[in-house]
């Protein structure tokens, strides 16, 4: 009876002494909870003003996508030489770099923006015949952005073994990677080869093929076409060459322009009542060559009258048109951003809040991306430092201009390419993810 009026009396003992801080943890507990439901629920509303399902409406086409892109690359091989207009010194770089300097493999680095003339470049110096008279095989290789290595070292035999199938194994489609990689250095062994592996999207890549392309050390050269700058800064090998892609000059662009524009014109050129119009849509393209060319191929298209100009004009809007040529630009753009990992995806949305021409702050870029919860928490980081690293990121794949540098060679002043600007506010306006002010 005692024992049990004990045990009675030390649990009513024990609650005396536990329950208020058994009250004070239930009390912190629920508090916590509440706390996660409300970011619960602000992670879900952001989701829906910035849902990005949707795009994946047209990555259902992104097959069709990555095909017409890879297409559009090869075909730039072939472009007629009046379609190349302001790459004379970064051409002549490019031919130094082919056919001087060292001995030991080599690799050159193209990166700029998408639409920027990349390919084009590569493609006007190598269709030069005395580059070609300087190497004793040639191989170009588009790379998608869902490439298998197997079937790229595939593609990069055939080009190798152009007109010598029959050195190739029958068995070639079904063979492993080891076997695929002896069969290109069997071949290469002795040679001075060149290689264009065009719009390439990882580094690994690199580590994947460089095992295929022997140094032989007689000037082997490999070039390299991308947007990223990570890609065209790894270190590949010493000796290594960056070239980056700029956009036209105003006088270039405009130039382009009316050789597509006014090809049936006399002397191609714009006629005076029409200049005022077409300078103004030209210059949304950001003096992307491919832009332009899409742009100049639908005004080909157009009566040269002011009237029918004047309507083009005043409707003129990158995400609304249904012309197959400025879909070229799209599908590129597509790809840029279809590459990036999604809070970058979140930021770029996020951006068309500003008006299409609008200098935003850098500092004020982060801070509204943090308030909005864009950036995660990365061990070590600031949020500001982390926002500083989306900033980098951005800029580094050429979708972000830079305006104006702080003294310590920061972004000071910055906003999104006007081309991405319209395809990303597509998805905004489309559906009504947020409110784009205008």
């Amino acid at each position: 009876m005692y024992h049990m009026y004990s045990m009675k009396q030390a649990g009513f003992f024990h609650r005396a002494v536990f329950l208020p801080k058994d009250l004070w943890m239930r009390h912190k507990t629920i508090v916590q909870l509440k706390k996660i439901k409300h970011e619960i629920e602000e992670i879900s509303k952001r989701s829906k003003r910035y849902d990005l399902s949707h795009i994946e409406e047209y990555s259902a086409g992104l097959h069709h996508a990555l095909n017409y892109a890879q297409n559009i690359g090869e075909t730039s091989f072939f472009v007629e030489g009046s379609e190349v207009v302001g790459i004379d010194e970064e051409s002549i770089r490019l031919l130094k770099f082919l056919t001087e300097g060292e001995n030991q493999r080599t690799v050159i680095s193209i990166v700029g923006m998408a639409g920027s003339g990349k390919t084009t470049l590569d493609a006007h110096a190598n269709n030069n015949h005395g580059v070609k008279k300087c190497f004793d095989c040639y191989a170009w290789v588009s790379v998608s952005q869902n490439y298998m290595i197997e079937g790229l070292l595939r593609k990069m035999i055939n080009e190798f073994f152009n007109g010598r199938e029959k050195f190739v194994s029958p068995s070639l489609s079904t063979t492993n990677y080891k076997l695929l990689v002896e069969t290109l250095v069997n071949f290469l062994q002795g040679k001075k080869y060149m290689i264009v592996l065009d719009d390439v999207w990882t580094s690994s890549l690199w580590r994947q093929v460089s095992v295929a392309l022997p140094d032989n050390g007689n000037g082997s050269r490999v070039i390299i076409t991308t947007q990223k700058e990570d890609i065209a800064s790894y270190p590949y090998a010493v000796g290594s060459h960056v070239l980056h892609s700029q956009p036209l000059s105003k006088s270039n662009a405009w130039n382009l322009f009316c050789k597509k524009a006014f090809c049936n014109e006399p002397g191609r050129s714009c006629p005076p009542d029409l200049e005022d119009i077409a300078r103004t849509m030209v210059e949304k393209c950001d003096g992307l060559p491919l832009a332009i060319l899409a742009l100049g191929g639908l005004m080909a298209s157009k009566d040269t009258s002011e009237i029918k100009w004047k309507e083009v004009h005043d409707s003129f809007s990158w995400h609304i048109s249904n012309n197959s040529l400025l879909d070229e630009v799209k599908t590129i753009l597509l790809l840029s951003f279809k590459d990036l990992p999604y809070y970058l995806k979140n930021c770029i949305l996020y951006c068309c809040r500003f008006p299409i021409e609008h200098w935003a702050g850098a500092g004020r870029l982060i801070r509204m991306c943090m308030a909005e919860g864009f950036l995660e928490e990365r061990k070590g980081l600031s949020p500001e430092d982390v926002g500083k690293f989306y900033l980098k990121e951005l800029i580094s794949r050429n979708l972000l201009q830079v305006e104006k540098h702080s003294t310590f060679l920061r972004p000071k002043l910055c906003k999104l390419q006007d081309l991405m600007w319209e395809l990303a506010s597509t998805f905004c306006v489309r559906e009504g993810v947020l409110l784009i002010y205008i």
